[in-house]
């Protein structure tokens, strides 16, 4: 690679600006988040193929390629290994590639200091990912996002504290800068929890040392990841708002749920993938493609059923439900509609028609 060549200047700006890039990640904010495939880089790959391409030298072509797009190439195959459950933080990849990549070229440029230049960038290295364990193990909250999110929305001056936590029963996490909410069991009478883009979370370890907690959303979340949470006990509502990935297969770990909402599922052949609790009153389905409601029998506590966008060839199985005292339906496609609400209305079910608000065409 002795034909690629770069000025020392050049490698001190580039150093210099890693060296920037890193003190942003450890005091101010990740700008690297997992489980995300940022633009950046595929913008950065189109622009280091097209550029070597219209050179006029066509010497040594697929090894300028490699080395200009290496950074964007093993970013973007790391996202591929996110996608497929291997986590490795994105700023741990990206710092080292960078600091290799320094390290190459100064080594294929110049001939003096090299054994010098290369140990200096990897004490800088070492000291880097040293900085950070350390400002992690020395704060509750452990991701640097999540840390300012909850000093800014509680007010809290200054390292965060147990005694900051303690107390708070409420928690929307609104924002989709977020990897990790580890340090999240310190909200002790945590009782309510609200997590948006919840598929950019890479540990649920800590939902079990939330013994207070009752309600649950999780919006845009990997399903996949829902057979890692262990038992929940105290948790009586969990709400699941429309899936990025994975499938839903079973809520066994749900055991003690009385309310379940699931909304934004494309399509479910039949209701079998939410077996697992079985004290549900009330069950909520949205926006989803339901072929046949088989499986819903199984819930024979449920006294409340809320239909929203549901389109379904086959509900006879809800007449099975001898608690169910009461449906709402709005804006549903169901196989004879009309039929089947006078079906419950027979069986002494309450039914409640949810009419879509009326947009008007022109403004008064």
């Amino acid at each position: 690679m002795r034909h690629i060549k770069t000025s020392k200047k050049d490698i001190f700006g580039f150093t210099m600006m890693v060296i920037v890039f890193m003190i942003v990640h450890l005091f101010y904010e990740n700008l690297l988040l997992d489980g995300e495939l940022s633009g950046i880089w595929i913008g950065l790959l189109i622009v280091g193929v097209i550029g070597e391409l219209i050179k006029e030298s066509r010497d040594y072509i697929y090894k300028r390629i490699l080395i200009r797009c290496s950074i964007p190439i093993i970013m973007i195959l790391n996202y591929v290994l996110f996608r497929f459950s291997i986590h490795i933080p994105n700023y741990i990849v990206f710092f080292t590639i960078l600091c290799i990549y320094i390290i190459i070229i100064y080594r294929t440029s110049f001939d003096r200091y090299k054994m010098i230049f290369s140990i200096g960038i990897i004490s800088l290295l070492l000291l880097f990912f040293c900085t950070d364990y350390y400002i992690k193990s020395n704060n509750i909250i452990k991701d640097i996002n999540f840390r300012r999110y909850i000093s800014k929305e509680y007010g809290i001056k200054g390292k965060i504290e147990p005694s900051d936590l303690e107390n708070i029963e409420k928690l929307s996490i609104d924002v989709s800068d977020i990897n990790s909410i580890k340090g999240i069991e310190y909200f002790k009478n945590l009782k309510e929890l609200y997590i948006h883009d919840a598929y950019k979370i890479n540990d649920f370890s800590w939902m079990p040392q939330l013994n207070k907690l009752n309600y649950l959303m999780l919006w845009y979340m990997d399903l996949d990841d829902l057979e890692s949470i262990e038992e929940l006990r105290s948790l009586e509502h969990l709400e699941i708002v429309y899936p990025k990935y994975g499938e839903l297969e079973n809520l066994k770990n749900f055991s003690n749920l009385k309310e379940l909402d699931i909304q934004g599922i494309d399509y479910m052949e039949n209701l079998n993938c939410i077996k697992g609790p079985k004290n549900i009153k009330r069950l909520g389905l949205g926006d989803s493609q339901i072929v046949v409601f088989d499986g819903i029998e199984e819930f024979e506590k449920i006294e409340e059923l809320s239909l929203y966008k549901i389109s379904s060839t086959d509900v006879s199985k809800i007449f099975e439900l001898k608690n169910l005292k009461k449906v709402v339906m709005e804006s549903c496609n169901i196989y004879k509609q009309d039929e089947f609400i006078q079906n419950l209305k027979a069986d002494g079910i309450q039914v409640e028609i949810i009419e879509p608000p009326k947009i008007p065409l022109f403004e008064e």
